[in-house]
C-alpha cells in the first residue's frame, strides 16, 4: 500500500514510515505461514485491518518528541509494531500471554529495524502489578482482547497519571459497553476522554478508539489477580530472559 493510499484511510506517513510498515505486514505473513499469529493471508487486508486499524488513535501522540506505550494482547504485534514504525523515537512495549506469539514479535520488530520495541510475555494482570511496569507508560493499548470492563482493568495499571488508555472497538459494541464500565473508572483512576472514529470500508467497516484518561493512581488491588479481572480467565505466567544484545525481555 502506498503513502497516498494510507491517506485515504486518514493515515499520514512518510516514505521511511511507510517502508517499516511494508516490512512489518511481510515479517507478519512470513511469521503467520508457521504460527497462527492472524487469521489475515491478503496483503492487502493485513494492510488495512492491522496498520490502518492500527495507526488510527496516533493523532493523539504524533506531536510529541518521545513517549512510551504498552500494547497489551498485542497476538501479532498489532497495534504496537504499526505505532513504532511511524513514532520511532516511543519506547513501545508489547505483551502477551502466549510466549510463542511474543518470540514471533520479537523477530518482526527486529526484521522492521525498530530497537525501541521490547517484548515481554505474561498475564496482564501480574504485569501490571511489578513495579517496573506499574503505571510507567504515557499510552497503553488493547485491540480485540474481550469486554471494555477486562480491557480497562488490564490497561489502567499500566497508564501513569496523565496518560491514557485506548480501547480499539466497533461503535455498536462501544455503545453498548460504555455505560456498564462507569462503576470502575473511580477505582481504576479513568475519566472517559472521548472517542476517535473512523471508516476501514468493505474490509473492516466501521471502528473507534475509546480513550480514557488517566486522572488519579490506580486502586491497589488493580487489576485483580487470578483472571477475574472483568470475568476473564487467567493466562499463562512468565519467567524473565536475557538477550544476547543485552536488552531485557521476558518470555
Amino acid at each position: 500500500m502506498t503513502v497516498n493510499e494510507l491517506r485515504n484511510f486518514g493515515v499520514e506517513v512518510d516514505d521511511a514510515a511507510q517502508q517499516r510498515l511494508q516490512a512489518y505486514i511481510n515479517a507478519l505473513l512470513d511469521e503467520n505461514s508457521r504460527l497462527n499469529l492472524t487469521a489475515i493471508r491478503s496483503p492487502h487486508a493485513a494492510w488495512v485491518l492491522h496498520v490502518c486499524d492500527s495507526l488510527a488513535g496516533i493523532s493523539r501522540v504524533r506531536e510529541r518528541n518521545a513517549g512510551s506505550l504498552i500494547d497489551v494482547g498485542t497476538g501479532g504485534g498489532a497495534p504496537g509494531i504499526p505505532i513504532a514504525c511511524v513514532l520511532t523515537s516511543w519506547r513501545v512495549t508489547l505483551v502477551d500471554g502466549t510466549s510463542k506469539k511474543i518470540a514471533a514479535c520479537r523477530r518482526i520488530a527486529d526484521v522492521c529495524g525498530l530497537p525501541t520495541v521490547a517484548t515481554i510475555a505474561g498475564r496482564a494482570e501480574e504485569l501490571a502489578h511489578a513495579r517496573e511496569l506499574r503505571e510507567r507508560f504515557d499510552v497503553a493499548v488493547a485491540r480485540a482482547i474481550g469486554p471494555l470492563s477486562s480491557v480497562l482493568e488490564f490497561l489502567a495499571g499500566f497508564v501513569a497519571v496523565g496518560g491514557e488508555c485506548w480501547a480499539f472497538k466497533t461503535p455498536a459494541s462501544a455503545n453498548l459497553e460504555r455505560a456498564a464500565v462507569a462503576p470502575l473508572l473511580g477505582p481504576l483512576g479513568l475519566r472517559e476522554a472521548g472517542s476517535i472514529e473512523y471508516d476501514l470500508g468493505e474490509l473492516g467497516g466501521k471502528r473507534c478508539v475509546m480513550l480514557y484518561r488517566k486522572v488519579a493512581n490506580c486502586a491497589a488491588g488493580y487489576p485483580r489477580r487470578g483472571g477475574t479481572a472483568g470475568g476473564t480467565v487467567a493466562r499463562p505466567r512468565f519467567a524473565a530472559k536475557k538477550r544476547r544484545d543485552g536488552r531485557s525481555d521476558v518470555g
